[in-house]
């Protein structure tokens, strides 16, 4: 019972890890519930916290994990099979941290593939994306000069900035 105990507290630790990391402006952006992208991205980026965390992982491991992550939100890749998916990300993403190859999708997986000038639903999880990578960016009220608060219909973006989260990879 003591070693489920731990585990536990282990899961929870790096869930919330995973969280912090996905509701921070400094991390992927998402200040409200509505701008998150996939809840279901929570766990396996939990995992892979974690895994960072165990090796004592330094920036070159927690890039990937942002790329990772903005190429599944933006490859929409968890749309549909999301425990298919999870599984083979947390599988593959890990032989990568440890220098294995990057996986095949990630490596194959280009921005100028997007359509940005068709975006609008507010509700895609591409444009919630863009919105997040805004706020990530430092984005700054027109009027107050203040940190952005993304409480308004934005009609149409154009980001070539954040292109450059998403290219090959390394």
């Amino acid at each position: 019972m003591a070693h489920f105990e731990t585990q536990w507290r282990t899961a929870c630790t790096f869930l919330a890890a995973a969280y912090r990391r996905l509701i921070s402006p400094q991390g992927y952006g998402a200040i409200a519930p509505r701008w998150i992208h996939y809840t279901t991205l929570l766990v396996p980026l939990a995992v892979l916290l974690h895994y960072v965390e165990e090796r004592h992982g330094g920036e070159a491991m927690y890039r990937k994990i942002d790329r990772w992550y903005w190429a599944n939100v933006f490859g929409q890749r968890y749309d549909q099979a999301v425990d298919t998916t999870s599984y083979r990300d947390v599988r593959e993403v890990k032989e990568w941290l440890d220098g294995g190859t990057c996986p095949n999708w990630l490596q194959n997986w280009r921005t100028d593939q997007l359509d940005l000038e068709t975006i609008s639903d507010q509700r895609s999880v591409i444009y919630r994306g863009l919105m997040c990578l805004i706020v990530k960016t430092g984005a700054k009220d027109f009027i107050n000069g203040q940190p952005a608060v993304l409480a308004v219909t934005v009609l149409k973006v154009k980001v070539e900035g954040g292109r450059k989260w998403l290219r090959s990879c390394p």
